[in-house]
């Protein structure tokens, strides 16, 4: 007979499965990622339906008291694993923008200066053609 939070965890589980299968189908997870999320998957079913499987390891091998204590610990390894996977992602992604933005700012740096050259050379023609037009009037005799 199964208690009541044997029951949640395994339907938990396998809502998990369903979930990594859908991430799967749609190309967010790879085929990888997608065997190493079902194994933990099922082994969070094999060890919900039968807990006294990990006495052996948790009191003989790591001499602990309770099951608990164990998770406690697995938790609390895991959660400061991903801390550190998401702090050494974040580093990677900001590196990648300060990149990204940087070979940006210096194409538009470029497009500007090239403009800006284009610009200055239609103001010296522009200025030209006022003095030459000044030069053919003085010739003629014609002032403003």
């Amino acid at each position: 007979m199964f208690l009541g939070i044997q029951i949640l965890g395994i339907l938990f589980a396998l809502f998990m499965v369903y979930f990594t299968y859908l991430h799967f189908k749609r190309k967010e997870f790879g085929s990888l990622e997608f065997r190493i999320w079902i194994v933990l998957w099922l082994g969070l079913i094999f060890i919900t339906i039968f807990p006294n499987s990990l006495d052996f390891l948790i009191k003989n091998v790591l001499s602990l008291q309770r099951p608990l204590d164990f998770f406690i610990i697995c938790g609390f390894l895991f959660l400061v694993f991903i801390t550190f996977l998401n702090y050494s992602t974040t580093k990677k992604n900001k590196r990648n923008i300060e990149k990204i933005v940087s070979a940006f700012a210096h194409k538009e740096t470029k497009k500007s200066t090239v403009e800006s050259n284009e610009s200055s050379d239609e103001d010296k023609k522009e200025s030209r053609d006022i003095e030459e037009a000044k030069e053919i009037k003085e010739e003629k005799g014609e002032f403003e």
